[in-house]
């Protein structure tokens, strides 16, 4: 595990959390009166949702690359056949992050210029059922949430790719499940976390974000995924370089 595939997993991380509905319904959940205990449960729902969905797609992808290039088939076994440098996985691993970060600056422009929705456009449903979920209906609709977004599936399926690919021992895969689960959630969770340690201090500070990032969800959105491509971008190139 190096320090490509760290900036790889928790920019793929970010992506993910990259997402603004679940983040302006949870600062809806934790600044209504009562909300707390929804508030949790809903980043609970969403953040185990990630973690075990990119568990079980890294040993897929684990099992599909030993039979292609030999190995274990498990994330935690032996190294596979060809990772010797500059053959079967490792030969491809410098190309991962630049074509990981050229996609993600094209989305961050395009999501960046996407036409705002109208000012008195109504809230969706959606939208609108954070004002009385409870613990257990919170808890479904984070896991749903998790995997409703292809830029998020997107997101999980290319961080188990990752781990899967890479052959490492165990821990190290765990960590980087760990770190992009975190990564993941850090949205959805801050929130939790603010209202938790502020009380009813940070609640005009909750709402105030709450109104700004609903007026500028797309912007915030675009900026945030064309600086992590960006950064996945440079950390790869300075990679593919250094092999060469």
């Amino acid at each position: 595990m190096g320090i490509v595939e760290v900036v790889e997993i928790v920019g793929l991380g970010l992506v993910a959390a990259a997402n603004p509905l679940p983040v302006i319904g949870q600062l809806a959940l934790v600044t209504r009166p009562g909300g707390r205990g929804a508030s949790v449960a809903f980043a609970a729902g969403w953040a185990g949702t990630l973690l075990v969905a990119t568990g079980l797609l890294a040993v897929g992808a684990a099992a599909v690359v030993a039979a292609l290039f030999g190995g274990s088939g498990d994330p935690g076994g032996e190294p596979y056949a060809t990772s010797e440098p500059g053959s079967g996985t490792d030969g491809l691993a410098p190309w991962v992050p630049l074509l990981i970060g050229i996609v993600l600056l094209v989305l961050g422009v395009l999501v960046w210029f996407k036409k705002p929705p109208a000012a008195d456009a109504p809230p969706s449903r959606l939208a609108t059922a954070f004002e009385t979920l409870g613990p257990g209906k919170a808890v479904l609709l984070g896991a749903g949430l998790a995997l409703v977004k292809p830029k998020t599936i997107a997101a999980v399926i290319g961080a188990a790719a990752i781990v899967g690919a890479d052959g490492l021992a165990f821990w190290p895969s765990a960590l980087l499940i760990v770190l992009f689960t975190v990564a993941g959630s850090v949205a959805v969770g801050l929130p939790v976390v603010l209202a938790a340690v502020g009380g009813d201090r940070v609640s005009g500070v909750l709402a105030s974000m709450q109104a700004a990032l609903s007026r500028n969800k797309a912007r915030i959105t675009g900026g945030l995924l064309f600086v992590v491509g960006a950064i996945i971008l440079v950390v790869g190139l300075t990679s593919w370089l250094g092999t060469l």
